[in-house]
């Protein structure tokens, strides 16, 4: 994955990993190379992968922050009106972090932690992705009775 050159870690806060969930890992590793200040919190926003994908970052706090929202182009800050937030963190001084930002953009945290990931991403996934297939299958009934999209 490229990265920008000239890249420098802030000394402190929260960095955020917004990467496909497969760079997530390599990502933490890259960082990790670039030897952060313990001060810096890294956060990735992947729903699929808990704080063992951050492993390579042991000196930091780490943590997740997921928002349960498919997003419409553009992005709209009122989409996290409302919403639930799953975050999780290595540290209690992260997750208040995390719910609190949660709760400045509108959002509603909570805790999902890595024992609960896997079924937390399957309803997540039912959520966003088989409404589709649900209104197909509609479709495709209504034109067995001889409807058409007029």
């Amino acid at each position: 994955m490229p990265a920008r050159t000239g890249f420098r870690l802030p000394r402190r806060g929260l960095l955020f990993l917004a990467v496909p969930d497969g760079a997530v890992s390599e990502m933490a590793t890259r960082i990790a190379q670039m030897k952060p200040p313990a001060a810096l919190s890294i956060v990735h926003l992947s729903g699929a992968l808990g704080l063992d994908a951050l492993s390579a970052l042991e000196g930091n706090p780490r943590g997740s922050f997921h928002p349960l929202q498919s997003f419409p182009m553009p992005r709209d800050p009122s989409a996290f009106q409302g919403i639930t937030v799953a975050v999780d963190a290595t540290t209690p001084s992260l997750m208040r972090r995390l719910r609190a930002l949660a709760r400045a953009i509108g959002a509603k945290p909570r805790h999902v932690g890595d024992e609960q990931r896997v079924l937390y991403h399957a309803a997540a996934v039912y959520a966003s992705n088989f409404v589709d297939v649900v209104v197909a299958e509609a479709v495709r009934l209504l034109r067995g009775i001889g409807w058409t999209e007029e």
